[in-house]
């Protein structure tokens, strides 16, 4: 007896960059190396790659500092080292894709994820957002007999909040000391990620510690949630929220995504 096929998954990693690491993924999304012989990716179906939104300057660096001088965004305060970029990585497996039209349906659907990231992250603070159709999955295409093709979304954001600065208590005007001053939107990965939604168990009672406080979801596991939620809400379904405790994020996106078609087919 054959075993029944696994359904379609949607899955949504993040990933976190300081200023001496995003060079990297910057020419891995935007295809700025001259060879991408270990990921498989086709030169020739480049051009069919979808940006939803492209960087306004030179390069992820360039376009964070210009923001900064324009006084939209500020990193003031962090350390050399700190994390500065996310990168959002959206995909359901390759099949899912293929059961509903190929490249034009990835399209739309990516559209519509990158709409979601806007949303979540505010459109200002999305850097750059494209889908990748030119990253061939081996496995399912030897499987199929014909050249198929992993779909994906990477959108590099910023992880900003809003931060109050307070007049201080050395201000001559008595009546504003611990007053706000302003509102900066200040970069903060630790902050934008923070979680406040409590554990629960299968009883739908909150989960505590040790020490008698609620254990927190995580917030990678909410974007999970919100990302399936905003998806069916538009439309886009055939597929299931991705997988509880799944290792995909141990993993890159295209070889998670060719060891689960496999495993699939």
């Amino acid at each position: 007896m054959s075993t029944p096929p696994k359904p379609d998954m949607s899955c949504a990693r993040v990933k976190s960059y300081t200023p001496s690491t995003i060079g990297a993924i910057e020419r891995h999304n935007e295809r700025k190396n001259e060879s991408y012989d270990n990921i498989n990716v086709e030169l020739e179906r480049v051009k069919l790659n979808a940006h939803y939104k492209e960087p306004q300057a030179e390069s992820y660096m360039e376009t964070l500092r210009k923001m900064e001088s324009d006084g939209k965004i500020s990193t003031r305060g962090l350390r050399k080292d700190a994390t500065l970029f996310d990168e959002i990585i959206i995909d359901v497996n390759t099949m899912y894709f293929e059961k509903h039209g190929g490249y034009e349906y990835a399209k739309q659907f990516y559209e519509e994820a990158f709409h979601f990231v806007e949303k979540k992250f505010g459109s200002e603070n999305v850097i750059s957002a494209v889908m990748h159709a030119d990253e061939i999955n081996k496995g399912a295409s030897e499987d199929l007999g014909k050249s198929v093709y992993h779909y994906h979304l990477h959108a590099v954001v910023l992880p900003v909040v809003e931060k109050e600065i307070l007049w201080s208590k050395r201000c001559k005007d008595e009546a504003l000391r611990g007053t706000v001053r302003e509102v900066v939107h200040q970069i903060s990965h630790s902050k934008k990620w923070a979680s406040n939604t409590p554990m629960l168990d299968e009883k739908g009672e909150v989960v505590l510690r040790q020490n008698g406080k609620p254990k927190f979801r995580r917030s990678y596991s909410i974007l999970q949630d919100e990302l399936f939620e905003h998806m069916q809400e538009h439309g886009f379904k055939g597929f299931q929220r991705g997988e509880l405790g799944s290792d995909s994020e141990h993993l890159t996106s295209l070889q998670y995504q060719i060891d689960a078609d496999k495993d699939r087919l």
